[in-house]
């Protein structure tokens, strides 16, 4: 979901993985170019950082909850140059795939539960 507008799977729904080992947020193709627009932002373009302020919130919904990533995370930015951290996965035999990398991971404390097959989220805190 970004601000008012919802992202459906044509496949009924998602398979999520989260990777450390992955700094962007992973779409698959067939979504990719409707979370830019609604972004309201060209993807091959750098920014300057300005635009976090003019940018809308991602919500991942994980179940019943929905996960809040703000420009500022899901924007990365390096010497006053914004870039979208969001990219569109490549041809994967499913497209049913969303990873779940750093900059959500940096958003979000992310408790693996195996014992009782389950994972928990929580914000990390300020100190």
């Amino acid at each position: 979901m970004i601000g008012p507008e919802t992202v459906k799977s044509p496949y009924g729904g998602w398979i999520v993985m989260f990777d450390s080992g992955t700094s962007r947020i992973l779409v698959p193709s067939v979504i990719y170019d409707e979370f830019v627009s609604a972004t309201g932002i060209d993807s091959s373009l750098a920014y300057d950082s300005v635009i976090l302020s003019k940018l809308r919130t991602i919500f991942i919904q994980v179940e019943n909850d929905l996960l809040p990533i703000p420009p500022a995370a899901y924007m990365i930015c390096e010497e006053g140059y914004c870039f979208f951290g969001l990219e569109a996965t490549p041809n994967l035999p499913s497209q049913a795939y969303i990873i779940l990398g750093d900059i959500f991971l940096r958003e979000y404390y992310t408790h693996f539960d195996f014992g009782k097959n389950r994972i928990g989220f929580a914000k990390p805190a300020v100190l």
